[in-house]
This record gives C-alpha cells, structure tokens and sequence, in this order.
C-alpha cells in the first residue's frame, strides 16, 4: 500500500498575492514543514515508518514553493 500526498492547486499563493496587494512593503511567507505537520497528524498504523509520510509531506510543500516563486505570484 503506497503513501500518497499531492498537492493539487496552490494553497498560499492566492493569500498571498491578496497581502502583497494590501501593501508596498515586502511580504513574508511561511509553510509549516513536513515534521511538524506530522507530528500533528495521525498516521494510520498500517503505514510504514514515518520516514515515508514525512518524505512525501516534504515533496507537497516543495511543489507549494515552486508554484510561490514563479513570476506574477507574491
């Protein structure tokens, strides 16, 4: 049984063209990471190791950072 985490569609960049547009100053964004997120969750006990979650969770919020960085995005 695999492990499956995806981020389909870009969960901050629409908050966060929302706040750059509020303000001239530079605006700071934060994702939580892969530990923390969990550390907060409930893996299902018939997962593997939480190395394979945490490495897939890690995967989602690089995806959710490239689409941040591209032009037009705050």
């Amino acid at each position: 049984m695999g492990t499956y985490v995806v981020c389909p569609k870009p969960m901050t960049v629409r908050w966060s063209t929302y706040a750059q547009s509020r303000t001239a100053k530079p605006v700071k964004g934060m994702l939580t990471g892969p530990v923390t997120i969990l550390q907060w969750s409930f893996v299902r006990d018939d997962q593997p190791a939480r190395r394979r979650p945490r490495s897939k969770l890690a995967l989602a919020i690089r995806d959710e950072v490239r689409i941040s960085k591209r032009p037009g995005s705050a």
